[in-house]
C-alpha cells in the first residue's frame, strides 16, 4: 500500500493491487511512502519508520516518567520498555501498532505537562499543552482507527473519577478533544466525498 501511494500518486486513499483499499489508516503508510520516495523501495525502508517510532516512544516514556517522579524513575521506566521483547519485535516490523503507541505516549506526555503545570488553568502555556495532546491524539486515530481515541477517553474518565467537572468542561479539554476529532475528521470527510459510505462500512467494519 505504501509503494502504491507513489505508483498512483494518491496520498489520501490507500490502494492494494491498484484498487482502493479502505481497511488501514494512513499515518504509518505515509511514513513508509516517504522513505520509499527518498531512498527507494526496500525492506529496510519499510521497517525503518517503525524503529523510529519505537525509539521516540521510549523517549516519550522517559520524559513522562521524569515529570511524574525523577530522573532515576525515568531511566528505569524507559529501559524497561526498551528491553521488552514484544516491544522490540513490533518495532522491527513494518507495523501500525508502534506508530499508534508513539502518538498515544506523546498525547499522554502533553496531558501530564498540562496537569502538572504551575501556570493558571487559563494560561496560554497550558492551552498549548492541551492542543499538543489533541494533535497527537488525532494522529493516533489516523494511525490505527478508534484505538487512537484512547487518550481523550482516558482523560475524560480521569476527570470523572476525580469529580473534576470544571476541567472536564474546560476550554483546554474542549480544544484537546476538538483537535483530536478534526484531524481524522478531515480525512474521513475526504473519504466520504470521494469513496462514499463504502469506505466507512469497510474501514470501521474491518
Amino acid at each position: 500500500q505504501a509503494k502504491e501511494i507513489l505508483v498512483t500518486g494518491d496520498w489520501l486513499t490507500m490502494h492494494h493491487a491498484l484498487e482502493p483499499n479502505y481497511e488501514n489508516d494512513p499515518v504509518y503508510l505515509w511514513s513508509m511512502a516517504l522513505m520509499f520516495k527518498l531512498f527507494g523501495v526496500s525492506e529496510f525502508c519499510a521497517r525503518f519508520p517503525s524503529a523510529v517510532y519505537g525509539a521516540l516512544c521510549v523517549l516519550m516514556v522517559f520524559l513522562t516518567a521524569e515529570r511524574l517522579r525523577n530522573y532515576r524513575f525515568a531511566i528505569v521506566s524507559s529501559l524497561i520498555l526498551a528491553a521488552t521483547w514484544e516491544f522490540i519485535r513490533f518495532s522491527r516490523y513494518a507495523h501500525l501498532d508502534v506508530c499508534l503507541s508513539f502518538f498515544t505516549a506523546a498525547a499522554i506526555y502533553f496531558f501530564i505537562r498540562h496537569e502538572l503545570s504551575v501556570e493558571p488553568p487559563s494560561s496560554a502555556k497550558r492551552l498549548g499543552y492541551a492542543a499538543g495532546c489533541g494533535i497527537c491524539a488525532g494522529f493516533a486515530i489516523l494511525s490505527k482507527n478508534i484505538f487512537g481515541a484512547f487518550t481523550i477517553i482516558a482523560i475524560a474518565f480521569y476527570y470523572l473519577i476525580k469529580g473534576d467537572f470544571k476541567s472536564l468542561f474546560s476550554l483546554n479539554f474542549f480544544v484537546a478533544a476538538l483537535l483530536a476529532a478534526v484531524l481524522p475528521g478531515a480525512w474521513y470527510l475526504y473519504q466520504y466525498n470521494v469513496n462514499g459510505l463504502e469506505f466507512f462500512r469497510v474501514h470501521f467494519g474491518y
